[in-house]
């Protein structure tokens, strides 16, 4: 309420002269300076640090800037003057990895470095951040706009200390900054610290602060805030989120999210995260997480192979599971969570991880390897196994359209043993044989039937496409297969099943879920509503 007063003082002031001088010219500057000022009080009042529209890159927007101008302007002419006194420290080292400073500048780049600091939690509302995850300087940046001299939410402060604690994990130190260092980055170490020593109080946390930064101080309703949170166990998330990340899918692009899909996710949960190694399948990788913590939410991110290969260890596990999609085709993410995925994947799963509804979806046993999609043979194989990850990162989805080109051109007419069930096996002749759980549209040798194939159905899709003469032949196959025209001369043949087995003569490559493997023979069955995943409300 203190700086609610101020700046309510100031506005009825600056009412009055708008009053006095009605007549003047100067009417015009302070009906400006009295309406910046009246909103923020507005803002204090009502706890609303939103009114300066800060963004998640630390920018306020120009608009807004220009509307809180007289405010703004004032705030940092005072924020200029006290860190230019002698008496100022801009940043304090409060523990070995644990940080606090005043508002920070370009200037700073090089003390933070020489502290080792690459991580900044910004909690201002008011001002400009110094965010330089964009930059080539590779600082993690979040920011959690809190009003000066007010109290974090419980979830605000949740998902600073959530923050801190994966940065951390990851062996960075992080610096929390406010405006002078005082109050409101005070109230987020004091709670870090408190969250890390349950036998800890708030009287004995701020002595041990104010030993390394003097001026350190909580006002009387931040200090009863933080206790309470304290003693009501509010300081953290209560869930937590185990990840496991393929650095490498879709050309590197966990380097180049990374920064906003942890402030996301922070908001909501606790984070573990691994990365997957080479000389370890993402099976391992995901089991060896499971073995040494319990998670409510289990998350893969990565191109379609290593989202299956860790929704096995989910189910495994009995965990929710969810997708970060990071690879290049992201088939999985376009099923389940809609085409906009091919333009802003992360936004929209990272929504859905925080505020998605929860839908059990089949399964298939593929010799032995959890199947999400598809698995096929022939001509997808052949693109996919030419698409290699050079070609991935240098053309993105342009490779698989290119190779699959080149497999129209020069496919194998293959023979196949199938057994659908328990029937009569019989003997197929194909170009392509695609067996699905899930597909988009976009994998067009799976869309034999009416409809794209329904994963949770309790039923495999088979899709058999006969050898063509030439390239003009298959494109009236993919006719057939878009519903564009009518199936003749059995062009496509279609059918549904609960288990399948393939005897081919020789050992072929198959794709499944994007990933080659070589076999003589496969055995499918379905696995009805067998994985719970995080999908997006309607």
């Amino acid at each position: 309420m203190k700086m609610f007063k101020y700046n309510f003082v100031i506005s009825l002031v600056l009412a009055l002269c708008v009053v006095f001088f009605k007549n003047s010219w100067l009417v015009y500057p302070l009906l400006w300076a009295f309406s910046a000022v009246a909103l923020v009080s507005e803002a204090y009042l009502f706890n609303r640090p939103t009114i300066f529209r800060k963004r998640s890159t630390g920018e306020i927007p120009l608009l807004v800037k220009l509307v809180l101008l007289p405010y703004l302007f004032v705030a940092q002419s005072y924020n200029w003057i006290v860190c230019r006194q002698k008496s100022h420290v801009a940043c304090s080292k409060l523990s070995d990895n644990v940080f606090v400073a005043s508002r920070l500048s370009k200037s700073d780049v090089p003390m933070l470095r020489a502290e080792g600091i690459s991580a900044i939690l910004d909690v201002t509302a008011e001002y400009d951040g110094l965010n330089l995850s964009q930059s080539d300087e590779g600082f993690f940046y979040l920011n959690i706009p809190i009003l000066d001299h007010h109290i974090p939410s419980p979830t605000q402060i949740a998902q600073a200390l959530a923050w801190i604690e994966v940065m951390h994990n990851e062996s960075r130190r992080v610096v929390v900054h406010c405006a002078l260092g005082r109050g409101r980055s005070v109230f987020v170490c004091a709670a870090y610290f408190l969250a890390q020593s349950a036998s800890s109080n708030t009287d004995t946390v701020m002595e041990s602060i104010q030993q390394h930064r003097i001026k350190a101080r909580l006002n009387k309703q931040q200090r009863r805030a933080l206790t309470a949170l304290h003693q009501k166990d509010l300081l953290q998330h209560k869930e937590q989120l185990g990840m496991l990340v393929n650095p490498v899918a879709g050309g590197g692009k966990w380097m180049s999210y990374e920064n906003d899909i942890l402030g996301y996710l922070t908001k909501r949960y606790r984070l573990v995260i691994a990365k997957t190694q080479p000389d370890k399948t993402p099976s391992e990788s995901a089991k060896l997480l499971f073995n040494e913590h319990e998670f409510d939410v289990f998350v893969a991110g990565g191109g379609d192979g290593t989202l299956a290969a860790a929704s096995e260890i989910a189910m495994e596990n009995q965990c929710t599971f969810g997708i970060l999609p990071l690879g290049t085709a992201n088939s999985l993410a376009h099923v389940l969570q809609g085409v906009v995925t091919k333009f802003d994947p992360i936004d929209r799963a990272c929504r859905t991880l925080l505020s998605g509804k929860l839908q059990t979806i089949d399964t298939i046993d593929c010799n032995g390897i959890t199947m999400l999609l598809v698995a096929a043979i022939g001509i997808e194989a052949k693109m996919i196994a030419d698409s290699d990850r050079e070609s991935k990162n240098e053309q993105g989805q342009f490779a698989y359209i290119r190779h699959f080109m080149d497999a129209l051109l020069d496919n194998d007419d293959i023979t196949v043993q199938v057994t659908v069930d328990e029937n009569k096996t019989q003997v197929v002749h194909c170009a392509s044989l695609v067996v699905a759980n899930a597909a988009p549209k976009v994998t067009i040798l799976a869309q034999g039937g009416q409809t794209e194939p329904d994963y949770q159905d309790g039923q495999l899709d088979v899709t058999i496409v006969p050898h063509q003469e030439n390239v003009q032949d298959y494109l009236s196959v993919a006719q057939v297969l878009l519903g564009e025209k009518p199936s003749k001369d059995n062009m496509v043949r279609h059918f549904c099943c609960k288990k399948l087995h393939l005897q081919f003569q020789e050992s072929l490559n198959v794709a499944i879920d994007g990933e080659v493997h070589q076999f003589d023979e496969m055995s499918f069955e379905i696995r009805p509503k067998s994985l719970v995943m995080m999908v997006p409300k309607a």
